[in-house]
């Protein structure tokens, strides 16, 4: 998979793994709170791709192995929003969850479970997802499965 990630001086880092909650907690060692923009399928192929296509914002942190970083011009924002939106990786392996659909999953799932509805309200989905890993693990593993079989269906079928 491609990821896109803001640090706190705004530039981004466009990069790819296999792994990325393994990938994620090494690059929050590294350089701190990441915000992920975004993130879509793709592997080494396009994310060369897409630092060249991406060239004219790149910026040279003059450090070995640091070439990923880029300006968040209104192109590369753009590109982020249309082609890699706020997506996260559903497992290891899989395909790509919308946060705000799986947040939306959750919540309905909280719902239902405690038969509550005046649960705090938290505008960053991702505070949301953590919050609800953290204390309701059932219901996010219940909402993963949920977001594995509506990807599933979207999947375009393939002729033999």
């Amino acid at each position: 998979m491609i990821y896109f990630l803001k640090d706190k001086r705004g530039l981004v880092k466009i990069g790819t793994t296999n792994h990325w909650h393994s990938r994620k907690k090494s690059l929050k060692d590294s350089y701190g709170k990441l915000e992920l923009l975004g993130c879509m399928e793709g592997d080494v192929t396009v994310e060369t791709q897409l630092h060249k296509q991406f060239a004219a914002d790149h910026v040279n942190m003059r450090k070995p192995g640091k070439h990923e970083w880029f300006r968040l011009s209104p192109t590369l924002q753009e590109f982020i929003e249309t082609k890699a939106p706020r997506n996260v990786p559903l497992k290891e392996g899989g395909g790509m969850l919308r946060i705000s659909e799986l947040a939306h999953i959750a919540f309905n799932l909280h719902v239902a479970a405690t038969q509550n509805a005046s649960c705090e309200i938290i505008s960053d989905e991702d505070v949301f997802i953590k919050l609800f890993e953290t204390h309701y693990p059932d219901i996010m593993g219940k909402a993963r499965e949920i977001m594995a079989e509506r990807i599933e269906k979207r999947r375009p079928t393939r002729r033999r």
